[in-house]
């Protein structure tokens, strides 16, 4: 087993764990904003996290995930060209991770230059994080193939 295998692995699957994460953070936030919108607010709740908080969160995880997929796409591509000789860029097990890749950068880009936050980032997280865990799912059945 190779180095890259091991790095490839770890990060992409700890991509995928934090981005999951970035998908139950932005989950909460829609239903938070929902409560506080309808008026309807315990403040005795068990999460009862600042709309402002549940962003930040949202964002770190986004930014963490991303971070990971970024090392976890060029390991991937490097195992691939040992294996067979060559990169193909159109193979599924390459094309999927990046155009998400593409996307995550997108958000965090619009984060940054544009300022969106809340309810709009949260709607493209879980958008994102329902594309990763197809992603995910489509790498683990053609692994068991």
């Amino acid at each position: 087993m190779s180095n890259f295998l091991i790095v490839h692995i770890a990060t992409s699957t700890a991509g995928y764990l934090v981005f999951a994460i970035a998908f139950v953070i932005a989950c909460l936030f829609i239903y938070r904003e929902k409560t506080i919108k309808s008026k309807n607010v315990n403040l005795k709740e068990r999460f009862s996290f600042s709309l402002d908080i549940l962003d930040k969160y949202m964002f770190t995880a986004l930014t963490v995930g991303f971070i990971l997929l970024s090392i976890g796409i060029p390991t991937g591509a490097l195992l691939q060209r040992k294996m067979f000789g060559s990169i193909n860029m159109f193979s599924p097990r390459l094309a999927i991770p990046s155009v998400l890749w593409l996307f995550y950068l997108i958000i965090i880009y619009a984060r940054y230059r544009s300022g969106y936050r809340g309810r709009i980032t949260s709607y493209l997280v879980i958008f994102g994080g329902c594309c990763t865990m197809l992603s995910l799912f489509y790498e683990l059945y053609r692994v068991n193939l």
